[in-house]
Order: C-alpha cells, then sequence, then structure tokens
C-alpha cells in the first residue's frame, strides 16, 4: 500500500512537471488565438500585451491589450485584461473541446459608429465568401467551447454613434456577471450600468438581476424574473426611481421581444403590460396592452411636475409605441366618479400633438376648478401675508401651445358645475401653434348653449369670442333671484393677450337679448320711490307695486367699449320701463359698481303703470357689491340725487298744471275753428 501511494506522488510531481513545462512560454499560443478567431469569425485579433498563466487559485490565462477589427481598418473593441480560467488537459493535449470555468474581462473600449451612408464600422466587407472553417488545410486549430461555467466583465466604456440616424449614447458598464452559460439551460445574470443620451441630455443608471436561458432550437433568449432599477435623469433634473420585473423571450431570428409580463413601478403608479416589442424595422415598437393604476394622483403630479386633480385614475389601454408617438387605439379607465372611453395617440416629433376622441359619462367639475384650501389658521400657525393687490393669472398657455399642437374632441354626457347640471356636453379643440380654435356646446338650463373662440397665437395675441344662449331659463342659470324667465342672448366679444389683466383693460365687444315671461325685482325703485313720497307727502303708483313684477317681454344689448373695469353700457326695455346703467367689474375680485338711470314712460296699460307726476323722471340708482348678491342688495338710491328727482318731478307737475290751464282757457275762450292754431302756437310753453 505504501509503495502504491509513493507511485501516485511521483506521478502527479512528473504531471505537474511537465505541465508547468508546457506553460512556461504562453506567448507561443498568441498566434494559435488570433489566427482560430479570424478563420473563424473574418475579425482580426491582436493581442498586444503579455499573454500570461496564473497558476494560483484558480490556474487560468490572462491577455492583456487584445484588440479586435475589420481588417485593415482601426480597432473598435480595445480590452484592458481578459482572464480565462480553462481546463488545462484539452488544451495542452490540443483537443478541439475545452471548458471555461471562468471568463472575465476588465477595463477596456468598445466604440461603435455608423456613418453617414449607414455603413458601420463593425459590419464585415461582403467578398463573397465565408471564412476557412477551423481544421482545413492551411488553417490554425483553436479549441471551441463546451461550457462558460461564468462570465464577468468590468469598467467596460462602451460608445454607439449613428450619424445617419442623429443618436448619440455612451454606456459604462460597471459590473456584468453570469452563472453557467449552456444551451437550453437557466442561467442568472447580474448587471450594473449607465446609458447616457448625449443628444437629448438624458441619463439612465440600471441595476437589474434575474434568469435567463438560450433555447437553441429556436434561437432565442427566455427572461424569468428579471427586475430592473432605473433612475433617470433630464436635463440634469432626477425623476422618480423606475422598478421593473419582467418576463418573456427575446426571438433572436424574427427581432422581436415578447412581454408575457412586465410591471412598473414609478412614484405612485403601476404600470403593468403585455405585448410584443418589434426590432426588427428602422426604430424599435411596442404593441400590447397596458394597465395603469395610481390610488395617489397628487404624488405623481409632484414628482413628475404635473397637473392631475384627481383622487384616483386607472386605464387600459391597447397601444402601439415608438420613440416618436405613441398610439392608444383603445382607451377605457375611471377617475375619481367618472368613467371614459375613446382613442388619443401623443406624437413627440417633428412636433409635440395630442390628438384624442374622448367620452365621459359623468362629470362633476366644481372640485376640478375649485382654488386652493386656504392655509391652516389654526393657533401657532401664522398664515403668510396676502398682498392686496390680487396675483395675475394666465388664461391662454401661449407658450404651450405654440409648441403642442391639438386636436381633440371631448364628449361629457352629465357635466356638473357647482350643483348646476349640462347634459350632452361637447368640447373640440383645435391648434396647429398658431391658431387655436375652440368649439362647445351643451343642453341645459332648460335651454342650448353655444361657445366658440379663435385666439390667434402669433405675432399680437387677440381671442375673438361668441357665445350663444337659446331659451335658457334664468333661474337654474344664476342664483340671483332679482329676475326670472327665459333667455336668448348672443355675444360677440374681442380681447387681447393672455392673462386675466389683460383681459380686463382691452375686452370689447356686444351682446344682445330678450328674456320671454319672466319677473323683475322692483324693490329698488320702491325704495326709491318711498324715499320721493316722504319728501312730497304723497303716496305714488310706484310704491304700491308688488316687490317682484311679471312681464312678458324684456329686451336689451350690453357692450364693452374699453375693458371690463370701465366704459361698460347697459341698456334694456320692458313695456314702458326703461334701464340704462354705465360701469364695470372687476373679474377678479368679483365685484362690480354700475350708476343705473330708470325711466317710466306714461301708458294706459300695462303692469307699470306710473301716474303722470312720475312719468318721464330719471330715478337714479348705484349698484355696488359682489355678483353674488341679490339686486335689493345691491342697487340703492344714488347719494345727492335724491332731491333733484323731487325737483324734477315737482317741475314737471307745475308744467303738467300749467298745460293743461292753457287748454282749459283755450277751450273756453277761443272759437272752435282756432283752437287747434292756438294750441300750436302755445304747444312748446309747457310740455306733456
Amino acid at each position: 500500500m505504501i509503495k502504491f501511494l509513493a507511485f501516485v506522488l511521483l506521478l502527479a510531481t512528473l504531471v505537474a512537471a511537465a505541465v508547468f513545462f508546457l506553460l512556461e512560454n504562453p506567448d507561443r499560443f498568441k498566434n494559435q488565438i488570433s489566427q482560430g478567431i479570424e478563420s473563424s469569425t473574418g475579425y482580426e485579433v491582436t493581442v498586444a500585451g503579455e499573454l500570461s498563466w496564473r497558476y494560483w487559485p484558480p490556474i487560468a490565462i490572462n491577455a492583456e491589450q487584445i484588440q479586435l477589427s475589420i481588417p485593415g481598418e482601426p480597432p473598435f473593441i480595445k480590452l484592458d485584461r481578459v482572464s480565462v480560467d480553462i481546463d488545462l488537459m484539452p488544451l495542452i493535449t490540443q483537443q478541439r473541446i475545452v471548458d471555461i470555468n471562468e471568463l472575465s474581462v476588465t477595463g477596456g473600449d468598445i466604440s461603435l459608429r455608423v456613418d453617414g451612408n449607414g455603413k458601420a464600422n463593425w459590419e464585415l466587407p461582403d467578398t463573397g465568401s465565408t471564412p476557412t472553417p477551423p481544421g482545413d488545410s492551411g488553417s490554425a486549430d483553436i479549441a471551441q467551447t463546451s461550457t462558460l461555467q461564468s462570465f464577468w466583465a468590468e469598467d467596460l466604456a462602451i460608445s454607439y454613434v449613428d450619424i445617419q440616424a442623429g443618436t448619440d449614447y455612451a454606456v459604462s458598464l460597471t459590473k456584468l456577471s453570469t452563472s453557467a452559460l449552456t444551451s437550453d439551460r437557466p442561467f442568472d445574470i447580474s448587471l450594473i450600468a449607465t446609458i447616457q443620451d448625449n443628444v437629448e441630455n438624458v441619463m439612465a443608471s440600471i441595476e437589474s438581476t434575474g434568469q435567463l436561458q438560450y433555447t437553441s432550437s429556436n434561437d432565442q433568449f427566455g427572461f424569468d424574473e428579471l427586475i430592473t432599477t432605473i433612475n433617470l435623469q433630464v436635463n440634469n433634473s432626477p425623476y422618480p426611481e423606475v422598478n421593473l420585473t419582467s418576463k418573456g423571450q427575446w426571438r433572436l431570428s424574427q427581432q422581436t421581444i415578447v412581454l408575457t409580463r412586465n410591471d412598473i413601478r414609478v412614484s405612485s403608479a403601476n404600470i403593468t403590460s403585455t405585448g410584443m416589442i418589434n426590432l426588427g424595422g428602422a426604430a424599435p415598437r411596442y404593441d400590447g396592452v397596458i394597465i395603469l393604476q395610481t390610488a395617489d394622483p397628487s404624488q405623481l403630479s409632484r414628482d413628475f411636475d404635473i397637473e392631475l386633480p384627481v383622487s384616483f385614475l386607472q386605464f387600459t389601454a391597447d397601444v402601439a409605441i415608438d420613440p416618436t408617438v405613441i398610439h392608444m387605439r383603445t382607451l377605457e379607465g375611471e377617475f375619481d366618479e367618472s368613467t371614459f372611453k375613446g382613442t388619443a395617440t401623443l406624437e413627440f416629433s417633428p412636433v409635440a400633438a395630442i390628438t384624442a376622441d374622448i367620452r365621459i359619462d359623468k362629470l362633476d367639475a366644481t372640485a376640478y376648478l375649485a382654488d386652493a384650501p386656504a392655509a391652516d389658521a389654526s393657533p401657532g400657525n401664522t398664515p403668510a401675508s396676502k398682498s392686496d393687490v390680487p396675483l395675475d393669472s394666465e388664461l391662454i398657455p401661449v407658450e404651450l401651445l405654440r409648441d403642442t399642437f391639438v386636436k381633440t374632441i371631448i364628449r361629457i354626457d352629465s357635466l356638473t358645475l357647482e350643483g348646476r347640471a349640462l347634459r350632452n356636453a361637447k368640447l373640440e379643440l383645435r391648434n396647429d401653434g398658431r391658431v387655436l380654435d375652440l368649439i362647445a356646446n351643451a343642453s341645459g338650463y332648460d335651454g342650448k348653449i353655444v361657445l366658440s373662440a379663435r385666439t390667434q397665437l402669433i405675432r399680437e395675441i387677440s381671442t375673438e369670442l361668441k357665445l350663444s344662449l337659446d331659451r335658457l331659463d334664468i333661474s337654474k342659470l344664476i342664483e340671483v333671484e332679482g329676475i326670472t324667465g327665459t333667455l336668448t342672448a348672443h355675444s360677440d366679444i374681442n380681447f387681447d393677450g393672455s392673462l386675466m389683466s389683460q383681459l380686463e383693460e382691452t375686452l370689447v365687444g356686444k351682446s344682445t337679448f330678450t328674456i320671454k315671461d319672466g319677473t323683475l325685482d322692483v324693490r329698488p325703485l320702491k325704495s326709491v320711490a318711498e324715499t320721493i313720497d316722504t319728501l312730497r307727502g304723497k303716496t305714488s303708483s310706484v310704491s304700491e307695486w308688488p316687490d317682484i313684477m311679471p312681464f312678458d317681454s324684456m329686451a336689451g344689448e350690453h357692450v364693452f367699449t374699453d375693458g371690463v373695469t370701465t366704459g361698460q353700457v347697459f341698456n334694456a326695455n320692458l313695456e314702458n320701463l326703461s334701464v340704462t346703467a354705465l360701469g364695470g367689474i372687476s373679474l377678479q375680485t368679483e365685484m362690480l359698481n354700475f350708476d343705473v338711470t330708470t325711466t317710466l314712460k306714461k301708458t294706459e296699460q300695462g303692469k307699470f303703470k306710473v301716474s303722470d307726476q312720475l312719468s318721464g323722471i330719471r330715478w337714479p340708482l348705484t349698484c355696488t357689491g359682489k355678483f353674488s348678491d341679490s339686486p335689493s342688495d345691491l342697487c340703492l338710491g344714488k347719494d345727492g340725487a335724491i332731491s333733484q328727482l323731487v325737483t324734477e318731478i315737482v317741475k314737471q307737475d307745475l308744467q303738467r298744471r300749467g298745460s293743461k290751464k292753457i287748454e282749459e282757457l283755450i277751450n273756453d275762450k277761443v272759437p272752435e275753428e282756432y283752437q287747434d292754431i292756438t294750441t300750436e302756437l302755445f304747444k312748446n310753453l309747457f310740455k306733456n
């Protein structure tokens, strides 16, 4: 037994000595490796540095300064160091099959270029012949790999520039490692890399782990539970972290990636997709189904600096996506208490554009248009100081509209605003960067509303607006109790600029209206009449009117002459009553200030009959306050005008009496044939 052990030790010593003798000068393998790779692939390989052995641990061959190129061209791959841990005996005995325990690459540059003619620097020229297979006469043999137990690469710089397509990418590969690479068996993979788009100034840091499997029968890679984390920066601004979990196949021969599961988590949004990525065309394209859900849109809004004024959002879309467009061929979902469906397209090149046709079943827009909540005024929390000057607001986002084309139609079956309901609402918006057109219509308040607007977005900003109201119930349209009836109106107005302040300063135009079968709150007139009655010591017919007077028809017009704060003119007539108002309003503070004059004509019929003493008299009022105030609270007798009004009434009464006395004298003293001539002579002495 002792002799046998001594024999084994002696044999191992001899084998080790033989191995070290054979491996003493590894440079003798340089030509064998280079010629073998070139004959197999057509690429030229140069080992510019040393070729040495690492004896422990474990035994491996190291190569430095390896270059790969097309014959006669500069190298496109330069590797600093390559280490191969292989089974020695197949290599020493010149066998054709060897097993590699580990292949590692450390440091280097890979430069991929496509010139203006579409020629890539890694594409071999088409010579009409194929490389001579290894083993043929006149070629050097290189061992073929049976298995690769693990692969490791680190600190690689990869650049890809396509002059024809205008792309420029830089990849920094920090680490890439795998388990045993064997066909038809799964292997693990781990990746850490950074990708920089030098054209768009976008950078993505990527970490990925998972399991891959290559199937030789159909030439495809399968991936299962591939978990990826992406940190994105656009123009040096960071975006929320993106986490992906993917499962599918990469079909090499078909140049497609099939996603059987792809879950994305970003900010508060969860996105699930299934579909196919086509890599064979001019640009990658995705076709499939996407499901998005977020229970906290406010977090999504903060993270991406967008406005999502909803508390819940979920939708499903059948999509087609490429680098220039997102086309949602079918789209349906819900937000808050509303559901929607339709189609939408987002284009990014050559210009940003939105095309959509969406139908919403019901929408309560009150909350979406409400002002932000007031600051907390609880003890210990001092509210921020508030300026007395209202902040200006942008009515028309000119810069956004110049850069984004829009062609959308939104239909809302039931639209609610501050408790008031509209039916069958439709909004159509078209913008080509030069002109913005808006057309909207809806049924509601027992009538029909139509609005159209056209805004010039180039040179001087200006807007033409037309509004038509057809037989609307005023009591349902506004909360003011001062007037009721059925309103028909048409407005044609214009303003310059895009800010609220510019609208207030430049608004001009005219509105005409009629109100049928309505009522009018006449308490402001009665209040003035009671004051006059007190001064005159008489009770007028106006004081005896009911507070709410019915009427058959009112017609009038409203004119903006120079903005909204001043210069507004309002005229209205019903039966023998006419109203004229001069003044203005503030849209930001929702206040109005008008001087109102009411005149009553003499009539023997109608509900607004007045005595002879009050006919033709100008009744002065001042209407000042909030839009929501009732006329009885808004409009009061004008200070300093009551005495003038009494004077006018007395003067008119004297004129009436004098005219009546002359008429009596003419009838009594003048012969009948001369009465008409005499009346004509005195007609201008007193006016009836």
